[in-house]
């Protein structure tokens, strides 16, 4: 009778490495590049991957430390749980936009937390929202599944450590197959956003042209101006405003109405007074 309180205690972990037994397993090799990421599948205090767990109905998220590369590992009751999760963990890995709106909830979350990090009891109740890519297909991934089993795990011993690493790149192209196949949504909306990028850029490119245009069109228009006029023959431009000045032997002769000092020079042909006498002019009075 005493043996039976000792016997239900043995039988616990028993039972509870059955159960665990009967769920289904998905293994999602992590490249050794994108380790970095493991911390946003994870989330602070492990609230991403509760998140994970609630919205998908998987029972538990692990990652392995002791593998190279790490391995995210799912267990779920259903086909569609562990498929939806293992969608989910690949948006995160490969999905830029997916990641880094992750990462926006999570930093609103560590604002909102305590000291060192953690936390706090309202932060830790609302974990982050996750989203199940509309476009995955549980078919294909249980395919893609099936042929993962039936390759060499790195976690079975009996598969030998040569192949085990050859094994993981292929898992993960596959992997990385599959979700590039079931994502085509996201991929033409990450186009749509390259290509929007690029017509911004283009169009910045072609306003820098035309005020570059116009700069030089001004330059072009002041050298025009600043350059001086051809100067007309026995006239030259002073430094007054350009007003022309004439030759030193136009500028001597006296105005108009003013006779020169002196007495009149006689013509060598005419006598004096000649003309003025035969047409009865008076006759001219002698120089004062």
């Amino acid at each position: 009778m005493q043996a039976g309180p000792a016997q239900s205690a043995m039988d616990v972990p028993q039972r509870k490495r059955f159960r665990d037994e009967d769920m289904l397993v998905h293994t999602i090799p992590i490249p050794k590049e994108l380790n970095d990421l493991i911390a946003v599948i994870i989330g602070p205090g492990g609230s991403t991957v509760k998140s994970i767990c609630m919205e998908t109905g998987v029972k538990r998220i692990e990652i392995t430390k002791d593998t190279e590369p790490r391995t995210a590992l799912i267990k779920g009751a259903t086909q569609e749980a562990v498929n939806n999760a293992a969608a989910v963990i690949n948006s995160i890995l490969y999905d830029k936009n997916e990641r880094e709106r992750i990462r926006q909830t999570q930093m609103l979350q560590r604002s909102a937390s305590g000291m060192g990090g953690q936390p706090s009891a309202h932060a830790a109740s609302a974990p982050p929202s996750v989203q199940i890519p509309p476009s995955y297909d549980p078919a294909n991934a249980a395919a893609a599944q099936q042929q993962y089993y039936g390759q060499a795990s790195p976690m079975d011993p009996s598969g030998g450590l040569g192949g085990a690493h050859g094994s993981l790149d292929a898992q993960s192209q596959q992997l990385q197959q599959l979700y590039s196949q079931n994502s085509n949504a996201v991929v033409v909306q990450q186009l749509q956003q390259n290509v929007n990028a690029m017509l911004s850029l283009l169009n910045d490119i072609s306003t820098r042209l035309g005020s570059l245009e116009n700069r030089v069109s001004d330059v072009e228009r002041k050298v025009a101006i600043s350059q001086p006029a051809p100067a007309c023959a026995g006239i030259s431009l002073s430094s007054n405003g350009g007003v022309p000045q004439l030759p030193p032997a136009i500028t001597s002769m006296p105005p108009p109405g003013h006779a020169p000092p002196g007495p009149p020079a006689s013509s060598p042909y005419l006598g004096a007074g000649s003309i003025g006498g035969s047409m009865g002019a008076p006759p001219q009075q002698p120089w004062q």
